[in-house]
């Protein structure tokens, strides 16, 4: 493993909270430098993708893609009510447009196109998130954050994705990836709330660093490997009080995993493959202050 295994607890236990506490700067320094009034989405083409920002207060925010033919980069519904094309909500140059959201907006709705790539990037401050990606639709980074709300996410097949990253304060996490191509690292944090995570078949086109942490509540982290990963994926998975709850399958022999643990009080397993280490590894710490630890293996 890239992360030392012979380190103290007290070691283990900084990695998690300066997790976290990065993650909390981040949003709320990307909330801060945002004008209380104005809540907008930014849209920008940068070569070969669009970068995408959704910076809104309070609200939930929907994003899905085009089911049919679409000449827009991006279609914007408040609930029911399409807001395109309004002259005094938004405006635009060359590569680059800016739309206005109203401050008293409760759901966001933004529609994609699936022949664009999107490095797609949303902050709310009392929100939830729900992207839900369809099947060969590839993005670049994905870059999730809410103070107060849940998230959830779907690749249910063949996405491409660079980096994937999901944070909330206070809030439950959800995210499934079924044969996903992930070309650069995941992180996936909460302070107080649940985290499933799930990865069927997930592809990896570089050594990938796969983190989650939480402060207080639960982590659900389920690994089905039937096919070849293509590189190794290592990570730290860890709370300060709760339970972590891991459950591992796989019928390759180019394929093992290795979960280690530290903890100080609870019920605690590790998990290795009978054929690690094998052509390419997943291989995890699990660390905990308070709570259990439950891995579950089948080869």
């Amino acid at each position: 493993m890239k992360k030392k295994i012979a380190i103290p607890i007290l070691i283990v236990a900084a990695l998690i909270t300066t997790g976290i506490l990065v993650s909390s700067y981040f949003v709320y320094a990307a909330i801060a430098n945002s004008e209380p009034s104005q809540n907008y989405i930014y849209s920008k083409t940068q070569g070969s993708y669009e970068d995408l920002l959704i910076d809104v207060g309070v609200c939930d925010v929907i994003v899905g893609y085009n089911s049919t033919p679409m000449e827009e980069k991006l279609i914007v519904q408040l609930g029911y009510e399409n807001m395109i094309g309004i002259p005094q909500f938004s405006y635009q140059t060359q590569n680059q447009s800016t739309i206005l959201i109203p401050e008293k907006t409760e759901i966001l709705k933004v529609q994609l196109r699936t022949d664009i790539k999107y490095n797609l990037n949303i902050f709310i401050n009392n929100g939830s998130i729900l992207l839900n990606v369809p099947e060969n639709v590839s993005l670049g980074t994905v870059q999730l954050s809410t103070v107060s709300g849940n998230i959830f996410t779907s690749f249910p097949g063949n996405n491409e994705i660079n980096n994937l990253r999901l944070f909330s304060t206070t809030g439950n996490i959800k995210a499934d990836l079924t044969n996903a191509i992930l070309g650069g690292d995941v992180s996936i944090g909460v302070i107080n709330g649940l985290i499933s995570v799930s990865s069927l078949n997930s592809t990896y086109q570089y050594d990938c660093n796969f983190d989650i942490y939480g402060i207080t509540g639960n982590i659900f982290f389920s690994i089905n490997q039937h096919e070849a990963m293509n590189s190794n994926v290592d990570g730290i998975i860890g709370i300060v009080t709760g339970n972590i709850f891991i459950e591992y399958s796989d019928t390759s022999n180019n394929v093992s995993a290795e979960f280690l643990n530290y903890a100080v009080s609870g019920i605690t397993n590790e998990y290795r493959s009978s054929n690690h280490p094998a052509e390419h590894n997943y291989e995890f710490l699990c660390a905990i202050i308070t709570g259990n630890i439950f891995i579950s293996g089948n080869e």
